[in-house]
C-alpha cells in the first residue's frame, strides 16, 4: 500500500514500481534440493498406485479361490465321523427306487425308461459377419477430438473385448487398444492397402507424421493405467491371472458402457485383421517402446 497511488479512492500499482519490488528467492542449492524431494514424491505415488492396482486384482482373485476352497471341504477342519458322499448319493438312489415301486393305484408305470436328449456337440466360435468397410464414408471413426484420458482408455479397450466376443490373451486386448486409441501406430505397422483403408476410415489422425517429426510415447501411461484400475474396482474387467499370456474378458459392470460410434467401429476393423494375419503381423513393425507396453513391461 505504501507503493501505490492513489487519486479517485482506489489504488493502483504501475509496472516501474513493481519491477522495482525485491522478490525473494532460495538459493540455486534449494532450488535443486526441492526439485529432487518433489520427484522423490512423485515415484513414491506411483509406487503406492502400483501396489494399489495389485491388491484390487488380488482381492478380486480371493472369491473364487475362497469358493473352490469351500468346496474342497478346505476351510473348516473335517469331521472324520461325517458320512462320505458316496453313501449319501447311494442312500438317495435308494429312496428314489422306493418311490417309484411305491406309486399309487391307477397310474400306469413306465415300462421304458425316457430316452435321454441328444447331447448336441459344442459349437465352434465363430466370428461375426463383417461389414463391407468401403461403403462406409470417409471419416466414419474420427474422433474430432475427444480427450485421451481414462474414460476413453477404459470404453476403448471394453469395445476391443466385444469385438472379440471371448476371453482375449492380454497382449493382444493390449495392442488391439492401442492401435485404436493411437491410430497412427496402426498405420505404420500395416500394409499399404490396409493402411489406407485404416486411414480413409479414421481420418486425419490416422496420417502419419513427417519425417522429421517423431511422436511422444512416455514410459508409463497414466490414462491406461487409471482406466485398468477403474475397470478392476468396477468389476468391468475379468483377468484369469496376472502374466501376460492369460486372458481379458468383460464382466458383468461393463454391460452399460455405450461404445457406440468410433470405438465400436475401430475395435471391430482391428480385431478382424488380428484375426485374419495375427499379432505377429504387427509387432515387428512397432518401435521399442510400443513393444514393451503391449508386452505388459510397461503400464
Amino acid at each position: 500500500m505504501t507503493r501505490a497511488s492513489t487519486t479517485t479512492g482506489l489504488y493502483t500499482l504501475s509496472i516501474s514500481k513493481v519491477s522495482s519490488v525485491p522478490v525473494r528467492l532460495p538459493c540455486l542449492t534449494e532450488q535443486t534440493e526441492i526439485v529432487r524431494r518433489v520427484e522423490a514424491l512423485f515415484q513414491l505415488a506411483d509406487r503406492i498406485e502400483t501396489r494399489h492396482t495389485a491388491a484390487l486384482a488380488q482381492a478380486q482373485r480371493l472369491s473364487p479361490l475362497t469358493l473352490a476352497k469351500a468346496f474342497r471341504g478346505e476351510l473348516v477342519p473335517q469331521d472324520a465321523k461325517d458320512e462320505p458322499a458316496s453313501q449319501l448319493l447311494q442312500r438317495i438312489a435308494e429312496a428314489q427306487a422306493m418311490s417309484a415301486k411305491a406309486a399309487p393305484r391307477g397310474q400306469p408305470r413306465s415300462k421304458s425308461k425316457p430316452e435321454a436328449p441328444a447331447v448336441q456337440p459344442a459349437t465352434p466360435f465363430a466370428p461375426p459377419a463383417l461389414p463391407d468397410w468401403s461403403a462406409l464414408p470417409a471419416g466414419a471413426w474420427a474422433d474430432h477430438g475427444a480427450p485421451q484420458d481414462e474414460h476413453l482408455a477404459a470404453t476403448q479397450l471394453i469395445a476391443v473385448l466385444r469385438a472379440w466376443g471371448r476371453p482375449m490373451p492380454q497382449e493382444q486386448a493390449r495392442l488391439a487398444a492401442l492401435l485404436c486409441l493411437q491410430p497412427r501406430l496402426c498405420t505404420g505397422a500395416l500394409p499399404a492397402s490396409p493402411a489406407l483403408q485404416w486411414r480413409r476410415l479414421v481420418g486425419a489422425v490416422a496420417e502419419p507424421l513427417p519425417a522429421q517429426v517423431t511422436a511422444f510415447q512416455p514410459a508409463v501411461n497414466i490414462p491406461w493405467r487409471r482406466a485398468l484400475a477403474g475397470m478392476r474396482a468396477r468389476g468391468d474387467l475379468l483377468e484369469s491371472g496376472a502374466s501376460a499370456q492369460d486372458t481379458w474378458a468383460l464382466g458383468p459392470g461393463a454391460a452399460g458402457v455405450d461404445t457406440s460410434g468410433w470405438p465400436d467401429g475401430r475395435a471391430a476393423w482391428i480385431v478382424a485383421y488380428l484375426r485374419a494375419h495375427g499379432v505377429e503381423s504387427l509387432l515387428p513393425s512397432l518401435a521399442a517402446p510400443v513393444l514393451e507396453f503391449v508386452h505388459a513391461h510397461a503400464a
